[in-house]
């Protein structure tokens, strides 16, 4: 989970991880609307949800929920800010990384440019009563020691490179998108067939295939909040 410091009283720290819908919703072109707190019974975090209730981010403290809810309150910071702050700072990891923004996501299969007909980001447990977190946390948390609730800074230097930390396979009529040393999973690219598939790893590098996923990521952030 990735670390934000505040100037709370009671929580100086709070540990953020996102969901997979969070990043569905980008890659699908659906707004997010309305984002609140709200909790639920049997978790011990305080998540941010949208007017349809899907959830997107997932907020913790030390001294429980409720001392959270209060203290976020109390200093006026907006569930809004929050989701800007998480996008804004995975787009400055991908700054950083000088990824290439894509506004398509298609790669070449020798006689056409084909789409994965959807895309699943893969959500890990991370304990009784916490939650999930997806890898894009981890894309974060590696690259900043910590973040603050409510301001985006630029990673001083890049530790945790996504073009270098992860890797794809073929899985049937998908790709799977991996982290290299633990090979758990970020994302999956689902296409028509196995077919399409195997054209696109003879004609494309597996470098590629990575620079294009997070590209595309990159160009829905940037969509989204009009960085």
């Amino acid at each position: 989970m990735i670390r934000a410091k505040t100037e709370f009283d009671a929580c100086k720290e709070v540990f953020i991880s996102s969901t997979p819908k969070l990043f569905e919703l980008l890659f699908e072109d659906i707004p997010i609307r309305h984002p609140e707190y709200a909790t639920f019974l049997a978790d011990r975090g305080v998540y941010i949800i949208d007017s349809n209730g899907y959830k997107l981010l997932r907020l913790e403290c030390r001294e429980g929920k409720k001392l959270l809810l209060q203290e976020l309150h109390d200093r006026n910071i907006e569930p809004q800010t929050v989701l800007d702050t998480y996008l804004g700072t995975l787009f400055a990891v991908f700054e950083q990384a000088n990824i290439k923004e894509k506004t398509t996501l298609a790669y070449y299969t020798g006689n056409e440019f084909v789409e994965p007909i959807e895309i699943k980001v893969i959500g890990h447990p991370s304990g009784f009563m916490k939650g999930s977190f997806t890898l894009f946390d981890e894309l974060i948390s590696k690259n900043y020691r910590s973040i603050r609730l409510d301001k985006v800074k630029k990673p001083p230097t890049l530790t945790y490179d996504p073009l270098e930390a992860f890797d794809n396979r073929i899985s049937n009529s998908s790709i799977l998108i991996f982290e290299k040393d633990t090979l758990r999973e970020l994302a999956v690219m689902s296409f028509e067939n196995f077919l399409k598939v195997k054209e696109i790893f003879i004609h494309t590098t597996h470098f590629h295939i990575n620079a294009v996923f997070f590209g595309y990521l990159k160009f829905k952030i940037r969509k989204m909040q009009g960085i």
